[in-house]
């Protein structure tokens, strides 16, 4: 007896951050890591309710088609949030104890730390390397805003307070009300690709 398949009809995520984070992880779930590797990335995030083959990719590609009708930056929002920093490097050996940088979340980085030139340093002269860096850091990514400002010589009164211009704009303001205005651009994008994804019945609505 074959094993019934996902009715793409239904919505198979709890959230719309559950859906996007099934989509792109999804080429990296369709082989079995080692256990300490599975470890020390952590989860895949996303409830993608079994799904794998051409069931899996079809879901997935479905979810990242929403994503493709936001506009570029908040789509650069949206994977720089969610995707994995990393990918596991498979070796000739079956090994893949080494990583690599994933292109999609590079990519997102660039793009949003081009963005907070006119947006969040408006009027300041930024370094290119120093915006990178403040930019991964406001994502997730480890890295040491005095080492960054050494880095980059500038004062780390100038990284400090470029990281913050950064992060208010992406984040919002800590202790602000949550509406539409006062949120960051990361909650912004994030609200309208979840309206998308509920509005194609994607993911369950309460």
């Amino acid at each position: 007896m074959n094993a019934p398949t996902a009715n793409l009809n239904e919505p198979l995520f709890a959230s719309a951050h559950a859906a996007i984070t099934f989509a792109l992880n999804y080429s990296m779930q369709q082989y079995d890591r080692p256990l300490m590797n599975r470890l020390a990335y952590g989860p895949a995030g996303g409830s993608g309710k079994g799904l794998s083959g051409l069931d899996g990719a079809a879901q997935a590609g479905m979810i990242r088609r929403e994503i493709s009708e936001l506009s570029p930056l908040d789509q650069a929002f949206v994977i720089a949030s969610v995707a994995p920093h990393q990918l596991p490097r498979q070796s000739p050996a079956g090994k893949d104890d080494a990583w690599r940088i994933n292109p999609e979340w590079h990519a997102a980085i660039h793009a949003i730390s081009q963005d907070v030139v006119s947006s969040a340093l408006a009027g300041c002269i930024s370094h290119r390397v120093l915006r990178l860096g403040i930019v991964s850091r406001c994502f997730g990514h480890k890295v040491v805003l005095a080492d960054l400002a050494e880095r980059c010589n500038v004062a780390q009164n100038t990284a400090t307070n470029h990281h913050q211009r950064v992060r208010r704009y992406l984040h919002g303001a800590r202790g602000a009300r949550i509406d539409e205005m006062s949120m960051g651009a990361v909650e912004r994008a994030m609200r309208r690709i979840e309206r998308r994804l509920e509005a194609a019945q994607m993911v369950f609505t309460d």
